[in-house]
């Protein structure tokens, strides 16, 4: 379980304004500052520098009083500080920084103390000009995304002995999967390393394996953008395998003929202390998508963008197991409503409730009450929109689960009751006679169906295939708790039911 008050790194070095020129034959340029730098494991990057950095001729700040008279946005906006650590062995470069003022001491001495937007940590000791800030891959680690992959590539030979020699082998075969997508590339690759020296006798060998995703834009990009790429990449892996789970944090490089720089990037983000994804939690595993994972992630950054809410608000839902039980269930059911409006934007509502009230207008035209009008006609305007329930069945209606009709008609109808009893009375009616513990399982009740069906529905919008969703609620392990939660909430499956060749 990760902590997220812990720290990545804390450690001291030398630093200065990126874009300072240092002189030949020295390792930073001579207004470098001694500081301390943090990066906390939710990426939070602070440093804490001795003396000042406001002051530098390079900045050209007549003050202090500057940042003290609230222009810290205009005096440092777009600036980084870059430094040297460990010894110098490693570059760091803290980008759009913020003055945060004074800073605890430093061996006695005043500071200042800053935070950063990210940071880049470099595998470095040569300095980058402050021009140079584009990237050409993005690479994410896998771990902990093993059960999902279904990759396991080393392979042990049985003993064999000749007389007092022994051999035993160990293989690997892995296949790499590349993706054209849209401006870039995408590439799931396989790499296996071993700590030994050829030919040295040793008591111990280890053999690893690691699964990265690369992300390779078709011209170099700056760390924003690949910041952005890798929460696109961290959402997809969370929908594909049913699991929001923080991944590792993502190396970026650069490639200048045959000489290669990789930096990892840290920015602050919550992160998720869920565990890697189980095997019986698994909505899909990589081999059913191998084919089409490119064009999964393609569709999934599009309709993301286009739908907005529709799908981030479900994303909130999955990743948060802490809301409170209201809370959750009017998260998912405005999430549907998003959803449905950006799928179907010239929906409409039932026509007899429009005409009805475009009836009473015209009975009402010479009322002096010109507040009845007005009521009426709101009313025509929420009358030419689709129910709640109508939304609920509209979005569910298409998935190949098989979900009877009526039953799927009543349980809208219950999730609507429910969103209004919220809205409208805060809970269980009073004239209902009905208690808060029982409001509360119903709502629990319909919540993870509803999570369910949301879930699917999204898949089946960035192009997940009818046979996986099927597959997923009859052969998947997690078929069973999908059906389980279903029926508890009233939906009925159609019989026969679907099954994996549909």
């Amino acid at each position: 379980m990760r902590n997220s008050n812990a720290k990545i790194l804390e450690t001291r070095g030398h630093f200065w304004w990126l874009g300072e020129q240092t002189p030949e034959g020295r390792f930073a340029p001579r207004t470098a500052k001694f500081g301390v730098l943090e990066i906390g494991e939710n990426g939070l990057t602070q440093l804490n520098i001795s003396g000042s950095l406001i002051q530098s001729d390079f900045l050209q700040l007549d003050s202090k009083a500057q940042l003290q008279a609230g222009n810290e946005l205009d005096a440092l906006y777009g600036r980084s500080i870059a430094g040297k650590i460990d010894d110098d062995q490693r570059c760091v470069y803290l980008r759009n920084v913020v003055y945060k003022g004074p800073g605890r001491s430093i061996d006695g001495n005043v500071s200042e103390w800053y935070q950063a937007g990210f940071c880049l940590l470099g595998n470095t000791s040569i300095p980058r000009d402050a021009e140079s800030f584009a990237f050409s891959k993005l690479s994410v680690e896998l771990t902990g995304l093993e059960e999902w992959l279904r990759g396991d590539a080393l392979v042990v030979t049985p003993l064999e002995e000749h007389g007092i020699n022994r051999s035993q082998q160990v293989s690997y075969s892995v296949r790499q999967n590349g993706y054209e997508i849209d401006g870039a590339q995408i590439n799931l690759r396989t790499d296996v390393h071993q700590d030994a020296y050829e030919q040295i006798p040793t008591r111990e060998i280890k053999f690893s394996q690691h699964d990265w995703l690369d992300y390779i834009p078709a011209e170099a990009a700056p760390p924003e953008e690949l910041k952005q790429e890798f929460g696109h990449i961290e959402e997809f892996l969370s929908i594909l395998t049913g699991t929001y789970y923080s991944l590792e944090w993502p190396q970026i490089a650069t490639k200048d003929g045959d000489e290669s720089e990789s930096y990892t990037l840290y920015f602050f983000r919550n992160i998720d202390k869920n565990t890697p994804p189980e095997a019986w939690k698994l909505w899909t595993i990589f081999p059913q998508t191998r084919a089409s994972f490119g064009s999964l992630y393609s569709e999934w950054k599009r309709k993301r963008r286009e739908f907005g809410p529709g799908f981030y608000l479900y994303l909130g839902a999955l990743r948060s197991s802490s809301m409170y039980i209201e809370h959750r269930f009017v998260n998912l059911i405005w999430g549907i409503e998003s959803l449905h409006r950006a799928r179907n934007p010239d929906a409409k509502g039932p026509a007899s409730e429009k005409e009805l009230i475009e009836a009473l207008l015209v009975k009402v035209q010479n009322d002096s009450d010109s507040a009845t009008r007005r009521w009426l006609k709101r009313q025509i305007e929420s009358a030419s929109e689709p129910t709640l329930m109508d939304r609920i069945v509209g979005t569910f209606a298409t998935l190949p689960w098989g979900v009877e009709s009526a039953s799927l008609n009543q349980f809208a109808k219950r999730c609507a009751g429910r969103r209004n009893d919220i809205s409208h009375y805060g809970g269980p009616r009073k004239d209902a006679n009905e208690s808060y513990e029982t409001f509360l399982l119903d709502l629990m009740k319909l919540s993870e169906a509803l999570s369910y069906l949301y879930h699917a529905a999204l898949l089946k919008e960035i192009g997940l295939d009818g046979k996986t969703l099927v597959q997923c609620l009859m052969d998947m392990p997690i078929g069973h708790r999908i059906r389980r939660g279903m029926e508890q909430a009233g939906l009925i499956f159609d019989k026969p039911s679907p099954n994996a060749s549909a």
